[in-house]
């Protein structure tokens, strides 16, 4: 997968979560604890369909996961750099996260 697809597809997921946050905060401002509306779903399939376009779908999956959620879409002061194979390179951007699974 091309570096410029696979940032607007990143891009594209971002949106529709922060989306996805704002009617979850909508419902739980409006008291409505027994509607809480679970969209998660489609998180996994999005990463698990997108890891499969890159050549170790497994490491770009792990990566990608890890990216997102643990680092917060990098905005996680722990996000500056991550190790990778004993190097620590940039985990801060859609690019960085991008050239880490390709490393």
């Amino acid at each position: 997968m091309k570096k410029e697809r696979f940032i607007e597809l990143m891009e594209d997921f971002i949106k529709l979560y922060r989306k996805e946050e704002k009617i979850q905060n909508a419902v739980s401002d409006a008291n409505f604890d027994f509607m809480e509306i679970n969209l998660g779903y489609w998180h996994g399939l999005f990463i698990e369909t997108l890891a499969e376009m890159f050549e170790d779908p497994i490491i770009a999956f792990d990566w990608i996961e890890t990216w997102i959620w643990e680092y917060d879409f990098g905005t996680s002061d722990l996000a500056d750099s991550v190790n990778r194979d004993g190097k620590q390179i940039p985990f801060r951007t859609i690019s960085d996260l991008y050239d880490c699974i390709n490393q």
